[in-house]
């Protein structure tokens, strides 16, 4: 667009950025282990040197500060930012000081942190915190080759907004298969023409329109009978070149815009391929309305589509009159059209933006010739990028082209399939759909302001173009994030914390009412959040929430804030069981909504805690997966010792079961104060605890708490990868165990060890075969105070393998001794019909090798739930028919599938969700 527009005057408060130093809570934040940033004060110097103690603690040479080094065994001090990159900046962060120390990974960071903050010669610290993206991203099965739209930082737009049926988008073009199954969603209906006012595209793909609103008269007086997707504008004779074999090209225009090209097809789906659909490619905008029309077509000789001027000038004057706001044309000569150039006037002046294609001829002569309808003052010319903002060898480029957008190689919607094509005839439809969902986003701009608005917020793309000439940059190239991030917030949840509960263990159980406080953080690379307002909200009926609001009058770009001072109340009815509660934070700036935040908070306490202490080997996933089978689901939570720390006796009192895995550990599997707690939380009365690890009798062997507790004592010998059940016990009879792994655990046989009964103990399993039994491995004990079972080997590790017993039977056997009652699964929000459609978090995530996955039916509905891996490809169908309303489970087991992400995808009356999931083997 070759003028500057009337600036859009967008005041954006700006403010320093900062790193969140001393004071800050981050209780319950997620950072890097083992690492704490400190920012030292110039008593040490204006630059401190990065130091390498290979594996030594380190030292500065000042007392106070070498004693925290030493306290905390750090063992290096890397530099946050390199001077090198300090020394370029005109106002470069106080960061010549700041450092990262390297300590062991089970260091307790926030106390470490506590104690550098008291340190005079510290100013700055913080954790090495992870923050979780909130970018929107679809479950298409081409989105992994779809680099064009994550350039363009698509889908952290998405996360505002997918587009809006309200823009209607035309590709002024060689035709649409409006028949692809990627477009049917958004292809724009004829409100004119609509009789049934249905808005159904089409009956079936033998015609373009539903049948019901066919009646062969023009009903919005357009002279057009029937143009119910669109139209055909193309009118012959044609000879010159002659049209390819099968084209329409005969001397009447009608209501089918199909073409034997796919040019048009492919750029109409880079605008508006339907999203998040399980299917294919998204668009730009996963909601969008797109005209089908046809202004050229395929010549015999092959060489690509044609476009036909009064075609094309009367396929845009038309759309206009239908509403269409976004007109794409990817076309061009280096001819000027004085009748499209009127036409291009016209539809800007009716409020349209424009956007066309650059060319193709690269940097040959023709390069700096101007190409139209591209170079039109009224049109946004495009040119294209790599994948590395590189302009691409084959674009023109000149000061006649406005800004730049992914060409190379763009995966989009053809015949009958999807495609990847090269040119600025796929940049300037990603430019296009970029417009469309910005405008969906600002529907009160008008055409001049949304363009301007666009240009003043396009990413520099002039050192990827180093050799080339700095006037041909346009303004950079098109980003969706830029615009809205420039005066918007991006306010994403990012903790949750309980406190005040009756018994205060931070869990709300039935009867209780408790404070919750919400901690919120906008992005650092967005607006000013101005009168940020945070409504929380369930859909729960067990929970009741109070003083549910609140306001913060100013989030910068990176700060944090919470309701700490007038916390959430939350009370909860009966719940017979644990499960996970989803809670949604209602964000809105300025009074302009942002969006809504779920998250998730532990209601209930389960009568199960599994305690992963395995040095962090996962083996506890073998456990959790075994609790949770479709025959036998128990309950429970989960307590990692590497991440979490040790229980406490206060974290275990009110679980009536523990299951306790080491799996490989060989060192501190039970520590002395382990030991204690356990004492004391098994003398107390109705407690189960189920032990099991290869290491654990050579470790603690000779134990008060060995001899007991667990009422075993060690044999000092090693057993083997067959066991064999006891005849009578009510644990093991009629098993046999083969320690070898395949499915299961891999540590079958590290060292398994012998064990022998005592006061009172009875084995369980022996060694060898019921024949020739090879010493014990395993043992219980009961009383009126307590039970235990006791495994000193790796039962994950028993796989069934040549007909032998899965290690989950004899866990739901040791369940089933200690009394412990299956809840059938985990309960839901089931007391009233869900508000509203949704997919939860499947659980337990991770899993081995099954999970349940549950979604919510506020009516009867169609559902297909289906299971895809990273690349797109169909792995199970959990779900494809009507089901009732209500809430639902289903299993899924990934026995058969190799360890990875995988993503759970819920379609019903048009709701789409996707759950990410990992299978840990």
């Amino acid at each position: 667009m070759k003028r500057y527009l009337i600036a859009v005057m967008l005041s954006v408060l700006c403010s320093g950025s900062a790193l969140l130093w001393a004071g800050t809570d981050y209780t319950g934040a997620e950072y890097l282990s083992g690492r704490l940033i400190v920012g030292f004060s110039d008593q040490l110097g204006h630059s401190l040197n990065p130091i390498d103690g290979n594996g030594q603690v380190v030292s500065v040479g000042i007392p106070a500060v070498d004693e925290l080094l030493a306290r905390y065994h750090v063992t290096e001090m890397r530099r946050m930012v390199p001077n090198e990159t300090l020394d370029k900046l005109d106002f470069p962060p106080d960061f010549y000081r700041t450092m990262i120390l390297l300590c062991p990974d089970n260091t307790d960071i926030l106390k470490m942190m506590a104690d550098f903050e008291q340190n005079p010669y510290v100013e700055t610290v913080q954790p090495d915190l992870l923050s979780h993206t909130y970018d929107r991203t679809p479950n298409d099965s081409f989105w992994g080759s779809q680099w064009d739209k994550r350039l363009m930082h698509c889908p952290a737009v998405w996360e505002f907004s997918t587009g809006s049926r309200d823009i209607i988008c035309i590709a002024v073009d060689g035709g649409n298969w409006w028949k692809h199954n990627d477009l049917h969603d958004n292809l724009w209906v004829n409100p004119g023409e609509d009789i049934t006012n249905d808005s159904v595209a089409y009956s079936d793909t033998t015609y373009p329109g539903d049948q019901n609103d066919i009646d062969g008269e023009d009903n919005d007086h357009d002279g057009k009978i029937d143009d119910l997707l669109g139209w055909d504008f193309v009118q012959g004779p044609i000879n010159n070149p002659p049209c390819a074999p099968g084209e329409d090209c005969d001397n009447t225009q009608d209501n089918d815009p199909v073409s034997l090209s796919d040019h048009g097809t492919h750029v109409a789906g880079i605008m508006g391929a339907v999203g998040n659909n399980n299917n294919g490619v998204a668009g730009v905008n996963w909601n969008v309305k797109v005209i089908a029309a046809r202004a050229g077509y395929l010549p015999s000789n092959g060489q690509g589509g044609l476009i036909v001027s009064s075609s094309a000038v009367n396929c845009m004057l038309w759309a206009v009159t239908k509403g269409a706001r976004i007109i794409n044309m990817s076309y061009g000569s280096t001819y000027n059209n004085p009748a499209e150039q009127q036409a291009i006037t016209s539809c800007w002046n009716q409020g349209a933006i424009l956007c066309g294609a650059a060319g193709n001829d690269g940097d040959n002569q023709d390069s700096i010739r101007l190409h139209y309808p591209g170079a039109d003052a009224n049109v946004v010319c495009v040119g294209s990028v790599d994948d590395g903002d590189n302009i691409s060898y084959f674009s023109c480029r000149g000061t006649w082209v406005d800004l730049y957008s992914p060409g190379n190689g763009v995966t989009s919607t053809v015949i009958p399939g999807y495609a990847a094509y090269p040119g600025t005839s796929m940049a300037s439809p990603n430019a296009a759909g970029v417009f469309a969902l910005l405008w969906s986003l600002f529907p009160e701009m008008s055409n001049a302001e949304l363009v301007d608005f666009v240009f003043q917020h396009c990413q520099d793309i002039g050192a990827q173009n180093e050799g080339e000439n700095p006037a041909y940059f346009g303004m950079g190239r098109i980003d969706a994030m830029l615009p809205l991030a420039a005066v918007r917030p991006n306010v994403t949840v990012t903790n949750n914390q309980l406190t005040g509960d009756t018994d205060h263990d931070g869990r709300l159980e039935g009867g209780e009412t408790a404070s919750l406080t919400v901690t919120v953080r906008n992005d650092p690379a967005w607006a000013v959040g101005q009168n940020v307002q945070v409504v929380v909200s369930t859909d729960d009926p067990a929970l009741q929430l109070s003083n549910a609001s609140f306001t913060i009058s100013s989030l910068a770009p990176g700060a944090t804030a919470d309701n700490a001072g007038s916390p959430v109340q939350i009370t909860a009815g009966a719940i017979p069981n644990a499960y996970w509660s989803t809670l949604t934070a209602t964000i809105t700036a300025d009074g302009g909504f942002i969006a809504h935040r779920t998250f998730t908070i532990r209601v209930g306490r389960p009568q199960v805690l599994v305690v992963a202490d395995d040095d962090d080997d996962l083996y506890q996933n073998y456990f959790m997966t075994a609790l949770t089978t479709p025959d036998y689901y128990y309950n429970y939570d989960a307590w990692n010792v590497r991440t979490d720390g040790d229980p406490t006796l206060a974290n275990i009192a009110e679980y009536g079961v523990i299951i306790w895995v080491c799996g490989n550990e060989n060192t501190s599997t039970l520590t002395a104060d382990n030991q204690t707690m356990l004492s004391q939380w098994l003398d107390s009365g109705s407690k189960r605890l189920l032990l099991a690890g290869q290491g654990i009798d050579q470790d603690i062997s000779g134990t008060n708490f060995y001899s007991n507790y667990l009422h075993a004592q060690t044999a000092s010998a090693l057993g083997g990868r067959n066991l064999v059940g006891i005849s009578g016990d009510p644990i093991s009879e009629g098993t046999t165990l083969l320690l070898i792994g395949g499915g299961c655990g891999g540590n079958g046989n590290i060292h398994p060890s012998r064990i022998t009964p005592v006061n009172g103990g009875e084995a369980i399993y022996n060694y060898g075969t019921a024949a020739n039994p090879d010493g014990i491995g395993a043992v219980r004990f009961a009383n009126d105070t307590y039970k235990v079972a006791y495994f000193a080997f790796a039962i994950e590790a028993a796989c069934g393998a040549t007909n032998t017993t899965h290690y989950s039977t004899v866990l739901h056997h040791v369940m089933e001794w200690f009394g412990a009652t299956a809840t059938g699964a985990e309960p839901r929000q089931t007391s009233t019909l869900p508000a509203g459609f949704a997919l939860h978090a499947n659980y337990p995530n991770p899993f081995n090798p099954t999970t349940t996955l549950a979604f919510d039916l506020p009516r009867t509905s169609k559902v297909t739930l289906t299971i895809f891996d990273m690349l797109g490809r169909q792995v199970a169908v959990l779900a494809n028919g009507p089901m009732p309303a209500g809430s639902h489970n289903v299993s899924f087991d990934g026995s058969d599938l190799a360890s990875g992400t995988y993503l759970a995808h819920l379609q019903a009356d048009g709701f789409s969700a996707t759950q990410k999931m990992l299978l840990l083997k």
